[in-house]
């Protein structure tokens, strides 16, 4: 499970890189509807937009 640092580090590195592993993916996907504080709840669902959206990449 992520902690909020970890959550904020990948979200850094995602925003500079525009890419992001599988398993971070699916990670940042099963713990997107468990509770969170709302900043870490913004910046997973600002990843999983930008997926959504193709302006970030996942990686194989």
């Amino acid at each position: 499970m992520y902690l909020s640092t970890q959550i904020e580090n990948l979200f850094i590195d995602v925003s500079l890189s525009q890419k992001i592993t599988e398993t971070d993916w699916q990670e940042l996907v099963a713990i997107s509807e468990s509770p969170l504080s709302p900043e870490v709840k913004r910046m997973v669902k600002r990843i999983l937009h930008g997926v959504r959206r193709g302006w970030v990449s996942v990686l194989a």
